[in-house]
C-alpha cells in the first residue's frame, strides 16, 4: 500500500480472483498494470487509480465492463479485454 513510486506491475499468471478496493491506495504513480490469465471478476480497484496509461486484463473472468470503472482514468490509454 505505500508505494508512491511504482509504475508497473505485473501479476500475471497468479489466480488472482480479488483485489480490494484499497489495495493501491497509496499507489499514486502507477503508469501500468498487467494482469493476465488470473481470474478476476471486478476492477472495482482501478477507480481511483488516476495515473494509469495502460491496462491489460487478458484472460480473466470479467463478464461485465463498468463505466464507473473508468471515470477517474483520464491518462488512459489502453485498455486490453480478452
Amino acid at each position: 500500500k505505500n508505494l508512491p513510486s511504482l509504475q508497473s506491475l505485473v501479476l500475471d499468471f497468479n489466480e488472482i480472483k480479488v483485489i480490494e478496493n484499497d489495495a493501491f491506495q497509496n499507489v499514486t504513480n502507477l503508469k501500468d498494470i498487467l494482469m493476465t490469465a488470473n481470474k478476476i471478476e471486478s476492477l472495482d480497484f482501478i477507480i481511483n487509480l488516476s495515473s494509469l496509461i495502460e491496462i491489460y486484463v487478458i484472460r480473466n473472468n470479467l463478464n461485465i465492463i463498468k463505466k464507473n470503472w473508468f471515470i477517474n482514468l483520464n491518462q488512459l490509454q489502453i485498455l486490453y479485454v480478452v
